[in-house]
């Protein structure tokens, strides 16, 4: 063999060597973790109630993902509005969703279907009836 055949042979292992030297030696990257395609909490301002029920309804969100919007939604919307004599107020379709979406979650249990129900009575003594009502048919719904 010629010299320059081995220079160039010689220098094509060294680029080589150089490479898996720092492949194996430069951090590594951050793996990509598989995304949770639950919502993202926003902690530092008021989430709005349907970013709330978004969460809540996301096949994704977790137990503790269903705790955390469900008080949120008791604390900052609550309080459904006054009944308009005997009957509820069409606002209260919207907390019947939230409720069904609740009791059929895969994810919430017996605990947080009785918090969530304990806690909007609570709040809510007017609509307690109905508020039982709407839990024990997402309840019986359930699959």
């Amino acid at each position: 063999m010629s010299s320059t055949v081995l220079l160039g042979l010689m220098s094509v292992l060294l680029v080589i060597l150089i490479g898996l030297v720092l492949l194996f030696t430069a951090e590594p990257k951050e793996k990509k973790s598989k995304k949770n395609t639950a919502p993202q909490k926003l902690k530092e301002s008021i989430p709005t109630f349907e970013e709330l029920r978004t969460i809540i309804k996301s096949k994704a969100s977790t137990s503790d993902d269903i705790i955390d919007a469900y008080q949120m939604v008791v604390k900052h919307y609550g309080s459904i509005k006054e009944k308009m004599g005997i009957r509820v107020n069409p606002d209260f379709d919207r907390y019947m969703d939230l409720i069904f979406a609740v009791t059929r979650h895969k994810n919430a249990n017996t605990k947080i279907v009785i918090g969530f129900e304990k806690e909007l009575s609570a709040k809510n003594p007017k609509y307690e009836r109905e508020i039982a009502d709407a839990f024990n048919r997402g309840l019986s719904s359930r699959v």
